[in-house]
């Protein structure tokens, strides 16, 4: 062992070719998740600039607070979240924009990304499905449904039944309790601060959790809360052929590396994988 150890080492220690191509092969996993890590950041970092943009510009004082608060949670930085506020930035508005896609196995996907050139973000999305072979544009938000939610604090001496009720006078369609969601990630108890999380379904989804968001608000004489939007799978696909579910995956995970993009949302049931 000690003879093939010396055998990968050249004159004055230079590591040889075939070393080389091993060091990077075992390196390459770790490389790729610190590049899927930096492009989820980047894209976190880009989305909450967006609201925070948008927040300034309306000129609403709570809705501007609550950006802030929730840019905080998800850790950005404090020089990201100035540069977001400062009159400033004549950065371009980014919108949010929904790219549907199909790939084999009955797969579905949606692309939601947040763009000032959705021209551009096609384009984008075109080249790495030509690169990995697989996927095509097709209609797919049939098959999804979207979704509003909120987080809104417990407040003292209101009791949670209370909030919940009201919740639902103003809209909502389902309600959950949680107890480390709206200070941080729960890693103490000074941390631990109790929300009730808020969601509304349906294509109408956005204007009832913002309406619904005011509404508590009101009620209760908080600050608004940040209303965000996603969608979920109206079913679920079980993929069986081994190749397709690797090609589906493979290209989730290219297509979450496209600038501008905050999430790609598939109706695969990996649970019967």
């Amino acid at each position: 062992m000690r003879v093939l150890a010396r055998a990968r080492w050249g004159l004055g220690g230079t590591l040889l070719p075939c070393a080389r191509n091993l060091a990077r092969a075992h390196a390459a996993p770790e490389m790729k998740k610190r590049a899927a890590a930096d492009a989820a950041r980047r894209n976190t970092f880009q989305r909450h600039s967006a609201l925070l943009r948008a927040a300034r510009q309306s000129g609403d004082d709570s809705r501007m607070t609550s950006a802030v608060e929730a840019a905080r949670r998800d850790s950005v930085p404090r020089h990201v979240i100035d540069k977001a506020l400062s009159p400033d930035n004549d950065a371009p508005q980014l919108e949010h924009t929904v790219v549907e896609l199909a790939a084999r196995g009955g797969v579905l996907l949606l692309v939601s990304a947040r763009t000032a050139n959705r021209t551009a973000l096609v384009q984008d999305v075109r080249r790495v499905i030509n690169r990995h072979d697989t996927g095509s544009p097709t209609a797919a938000l049939w098959a999804f449904q979207k979704v509003a939610t909120f987080a809104f604090p417990v407040i003292d001496g209101v009791d949670t039944a209370d909030l919940e009720l009201a919740a639902i006078d103003h809209g909502a369609d389902d309600i959950a309790v949680d107890d480390a969601g709206a200070s941080g990630d729960g890693s103490s108890p000074s941390s631990l601060t109790t929300v009730i999380k808020v969601a509304c379904e349906g294509e109408d989804a956005d204007v009832r959790a913002t309406r619904a968001a005011s509404g508590l608000a009101k009620d209760f004489d908080c600050v608004v809360p940040l209303v965000e939007t996603t969608y979920e799978p109206a079913t679920r696909v079980v993929v069986d052929d081994e190749e397709d579910l690797h090609a589906a995956s493979r290209l989730i995970d290219a297509l979450t590396e496209v600038d501008g993009v905050d999430q790609v949302l598939t109706n695969i049931d990996y649970g019967g994988c």
